[in-house]
């Protein structure tokens, strides 16, 4: 089976995979595994990352910290001239 022909089949098994229950689900691992020649565990991993590719992440909202590195560089060498390592 060509990549181009694995990849398609993978798409069609998919929706039925994630919608179906977990009894259903065996039977169409099976055949997943029968038409592409996966192996179970292999066959799983793909319609389980395939699912979760199509998802987009969430963005963390708020404002990120920045620190200036004009703020943090004397501080540090401070901190060094207290502990005697400069």
């Amino acid at each position: 089976m060509s990549k181009k022909a694995a990849q398609e089949c993978l798409r069609g098994i998919m929706k039925r995979y994630h919608t179906a229950s977990k009894q259903l689900n065996n039977g169409i691992l099976e055949e997943f595994c029968d038409v592409c020649g996966h192996d179970r565990q292999y066959a799983i991993r793909l319609l389980s990352n395939a699912f979760r590719r199509g998802r987009t992440k969430s963005i963390a909202s708020g404002k990120k910290l920045e620190h200036p590195g004009s703020v943090i560089t004397p501080c540090c060498s401070t901190c060094s001239l207290a502990s005697g390592a400069m």
